[in-house]
């Protein structure tokens, strides 16, 4: 629920976008990916301070309920605002706001859901931010289309009130560890709690940023981040001007066809999540790990998204904006469960760090490309903007391959099989 109420914030705008900047503001297209990337902006300074203040207090209830406030306090300025610097403001602030629940929120699934069960935790959690990151834009279109910017922010209000309710419920994960550790609790989750108690409580230096940024697998994830998360994201500056400019659709129209990237990611990610912790299926594409369906659904995904220019009518568009999102679903979940599971790993007293560093890559992706593609559009065309997204996936990729490449050059596959197997990504 936190995770979905902070995305769909941001994708709320979406179909609208061009409808007040361009048709009342005057505005030109690139101002659209400037206001996308100040909600980037935004994270990348609200993540790393709250994980922070999180991991060294070891809270994580309280900050959550303090950036939900912070979150619908900001979307009522947004829809007050009647300037563009004060919408520049309002999403700022929106960005902070998530920023604070994200990293904290993503940590505490970590801190509850550890080992193999890590994995189905983040697909269902996954399966939120795609319903809010693709999703709003739907939602967002009907929204306005009905009653205006206004009735925009009355929905964010309603469901930062829902939040409110089921934070305010939320119990801290010290706590959940404890009751759990009862006499009346499986033999099972009583050894996987006390573990997680052993380690908590093992008196070492605290792990840092950038102690995480030293390790190959988490600097990985967060290029990986970038690229996946930022070919995600190029939809939303790009295709409501395509569509209004080629087809003449409506925001209506513009927000049913986000619905064929909503769909296939969302019902896909619980079952990457659990597919990418089953030792098993992870045995059987050693060396790579997780990285080979991250590496896997980046280049398919670069494929059909290089394909998107030849299309000539919105079916064939709504039918390669499917396997867009199936293929997307596949390179993103894995990413959180790796992150995850390589800080227990190194001891799990970083959760909400490493996190924060994925937050952090995501701000990167969504003010990078955002900000950066509406101008490449209005120069080359919508179809040559795609090959740029698509040569982006590549890319990272490459960038994954190249340590468990080395691993299989260097020790051969035989190495990760069996009981003395090495550990892999």
């Amino acid at each position: 629920m936190a995770v979905f109420t902070d995305t769909v914030v941001y994708g709320l705008i979406v179909p609208f976008l061009p409808d007040i900047l361009q048709d009342k503001l005057g505005m030109s297209s690139s101002s659209n990916g400037l206001l996308f990337g100040c909600f980037g902006i935004g994270v990348l300074i609200g993540a790393p301070v709250s994980a922070y203040i999180s991991d060294r207090w070891k809270i994580r209830k309280w900050p959550m309920i303090l950036g939900l406030v912070g979150l619908g306090a900001t979307s009522v300025l947004f829809a007050l605002s009647n300037a563009y610097w004060e919408l520049i403001v309002a999403r700022l602030a929106q960005g902070i706001s998530s920023g604070i629940t994200w990293a904290i929120g993503l940590g505490m699934i970590a801190d509850v859901y550890p080992g193999e069960s890590m994995g189905q935790a983040m697909g269902i959690a996954f399966s939120g931010f795609t319903l809010g990151y693709l999703g709003g834009p739907v939602l967002g279109g009907a929204i306005y289309s009905g009653g205006g910017v206004h009735a925009i922010a009355i929905f964010v209000g309603a469901i930062a009130v829902l939040d409110l309710v089921f934070r305010l419920l939320l119990v801290e994960p010290k706590t959940i560890l404890s009751a759990q550790s009862s006499p009346t609790s499986s033999f099972a989750r009583l050894e996987q709690n006390e573990k997680l108690l052993q380690v908590q409580e093992q008196p070492k230096r605290r792990t840092t940023m950038l102690d995480l940024l030293k390790e190959w697998p988490i600097l990985a994830c967060c290029l990986a981040t970038v690229t996946i998360t930022g070919a995600a994201g190029s939809f939303e500056p790009t295709l409501p001007i395509y569509m209004k400019e080629k087809y003449e659709s409506s925001i209506i129209v513009i927000s049913v066809v986000f619905i064929a990237l909503v769909i296939p990611n969302v019902v896909i990610a619980p079952l990457v999540g659990k597919y990418t912790s089953d030792k098993r299926v992870l045995n059987k594409v050693a060396p790579y790990g997780r990285f080979a369906f991250m590496i896997g659904g980046s280049i398919l995904q670069a494929i059909i998204i290089a394909c998107m220019g030849a299309i000539s009518n919105i079916a064939g568009l709504v039918v390669t904006l499917v396997f867009v999102g199936l293929m997307g679903g596949i390179a993103a979940v894995p990413i959180m469960s790796t992150m995850g599971e390589h800080v227990e790993r190194m001891g799990g007293d970083a959760y909400a760090k490493v996190y924060a560093l994925f937050n952090i890559a995501y701000s990167v992706g969504v003010i990078i490309v955002p900000t950066v593609l509406p101008p490449i559009m209005n120069a080359v065309g919508f179809a040559a903007t795609m090959g740029v997204v698509a040569a982006v996936l590549v890319f990272g990729a490459l960038v994954l391959a190249i340590q468990p490449t080395i691993m299989l050059i260097k020790h051969g596959r035989h190495a990760y099989i069996g009981d003395n197997a090495r550990p892999f990504l």
